[in-house]
């Protein structure tokens, strides 16, 4: 059951930032860390290749993977990094907005899952966590 606040009398949903933080996957990590190295090498104490290698996936692949998931990510980053004031048509703006980071997070997984053998418990487990999550509000 999800929290909510009134206003006017109205239910409204907690701001996503007052939910509960999912813990991210040891994948999602692995393709963060990379993002990191690339970016600013000196903040890490190991390097993708150790991280990768000690995660048991190969470092070509991670290397791949972070690659395919850089652009959709900054995407998602810019969508929630966005300043200035609100439109006056604010609700059909964050709509939009809500629309755009769904898919560039979509574009993410996708890209994601297609390096993903699928009939790996770890997957299953991850899918219906994943369903159970969107129809738990239903």
């Amino acid at each position: 059951m999800s929290k909510s606040i009134t206003n006017h009398n109205r239910a409204l949903p907690m701001p996503s930032s007052h939910s509960r933080a999912e813990k991210p996957t040891p994948l999602l990590g692995l393709i963060a860390l990379c993002i990191v190295h690339r970016t600013s090498p000196q903040w890490l104490r190991t390097g993708p290749s150790e991280a990768a290698k000690a995660s048991g996936i190969s470092p070509e692949r991670l290397s791949r993977l972070t690659s395919r998931a850089l652009a959709p990510f900054e995407t998602a980053v810019v969508t929630l990094c966005r300043r200035g004031r609100p439109p006056r048509a604010r609700a059909n703006d964050e709509t939009r907005s809500e629309l755009l980071l769904c898919r560039a997070l979509l574009d993410v997984a996708q890209a994601l899952l297609r390096h993903v053998p699928m009939r790996s418990a770890t997957v299953r487990e991850a899918v219906v966590a994943a369903w159970r999550r969107l129809h738990q509000d239903e």
